[in-house]
């Protein structure tokens, strides 16, 4: 009938029969642990525990080196709290749809909240096992089938197409599993990881500089304030700046740039690019525009965003020494914008005609 009660080492089941709310704690023992009516507090402790919660909003506490427990909320609106430790904590999830269906291997039943604190050490929360797609956010602390979140660095997703977000200020490590993925990152020292065949794939960047660093993720978009700096990799790359003056190279591949308002700074690299222009977009650079259809492809320039109508009438091409040296440059005026040609390859002085733009 006490409103708390911790078993002795030599008992397995305790149930509450008083009224009120209740505490109640097992031992190292496979306990049975049954609460009431009221708003009852239970932990099974180390053993493989049962645990019925009744009526009342109850809550269940679980840590890490707790047993595998049978956990069943009852009636009302119930909770479990997931607690780690000061180590290095993993936890594998399962979702199916937005309902959490396992967790470190415990089958929730009747619980409608479920929270989960990592502690201390570098932690990872993984939904290795889940088809479903899941969206994590690290900074807001939300994640598929929990309430709320904390103190997780790493986040494995499924094989669904999956969200995840970091937390500003820290070093997160975020690996998508199996189809498309986005990842958010606010911070240049942040990993992502894909696999091969894993999907097509974006990082959205807060960060103002930031690189693909694995080979297995196709697109960047920056999504912050301010310059941004973005590095593609050795796969075919889109990539997308904002509203700064940007610095943005392809790398390896045949990759897409989208500069966007701002002057900027476009860089293809290997391969065949496409640099794509919109409205009021600047005066911008390429640094190495191929314009050679003879080494089996080349670079283009997508105005389709413009609307060209009449090419001869609204697109004007110079050429001339525009780079402050005595090389000839390429310049491209269409209205007030201006596009700067660095190292045009082709034949003849002139090489960037019609035929290197796509209209439509």
């Amino acid at each position: 009938f006490t409103s708390a009660y911790t078993l002795s080492v030599t008992l397995e089941n305790l149930t509450y029969v008083g009224t009120g709310d209740f505490t109640g704690t097992g031992n190292a023992a496979a306990n049975v642990i049954t609460g009431g009516a009221g708003n009852d507090t239970l932990r099974g402790g180390t053993g493989n525990d049962t645990i019925h919660g009744g009526d009342g909003d109850d809550t269940i506490a679980y840590a890490f080196g707790d047993g595998t427990d049978v956990l069943d909320g009852g009636l009302g609106l119930d909770t479990l709290d997931i607690l780690g430790t000061a180590a290095a904590n993993t936890v594998n999830a399962v979702v199916s749809g937005t309902a959490l269906t396992s967790v470190m291997g415990l089958t929730p039943g009747g619980i409608e909240r479920i929270t989960l604190d990592l502690l201390a050490g570098v932690d990872s929360l993984s939904y290795g096992s889940t088809t479903s797609a899941v969206t994590v956010d690290l900074g807001a602390g939300t994640a598929s089938g929990f309430t709320s979140i904390a103190n997780i660095e790493n986040v494995v997703g499924g094989s669904g197409n999956d969200t995840l977000a970091d937390k500003a200020g820290v070093t997160n490590m975020l690996t998508g599993g199996g189809g498309n993925d986005t990842y958010f990152v606010h911070d240049t020292a942040d990993v992502v990881i894909e696999a091969a065949g894993g999907g097509t794939d974006e990082v959205r960047s807060f960060a103002n500089t930031y690189a693909l660093a694995n080979a297995n993720v196709e697109n960047l978009t920056f999504v912050g304030a301010g310059n941004f700096t973005g590095t593609g990799n050795a796969s075919a790359n889109t990539i997308t700046g904002g509203a700064g003056s940007d610095t943005l190279s392809g790398g390896g591949g045949n990759d897409v740039l989208r500069g966007g308002a701002g002057n900027d700074a476009l860089t293809g690299g290997a391969g065949f690019d496409v640099f794509v222009f919109a409205p009021s977009f600047g005066a911008d650079t390429v640094a190495d525009f191929d314009a050679n259809p003879a080494s089996g492809g080349q670079d283009e320039i997508d105005l389709v965003a413009l609307g060209i109508t009449n090419f001869a009438a609204q697109v004007h091409i110079d050429v001339g020494s525009f780079g402050g040296d005595a090389v000839l440059d390429t310049r491209v005026t269409i209205g007030a914008e201006i596009i700067t040609l660095f190292s045009v390859t082709g034949v003849g002085a002139n090489v960037v005609t019609q035929d290197d733009f796509i209209l439509s």
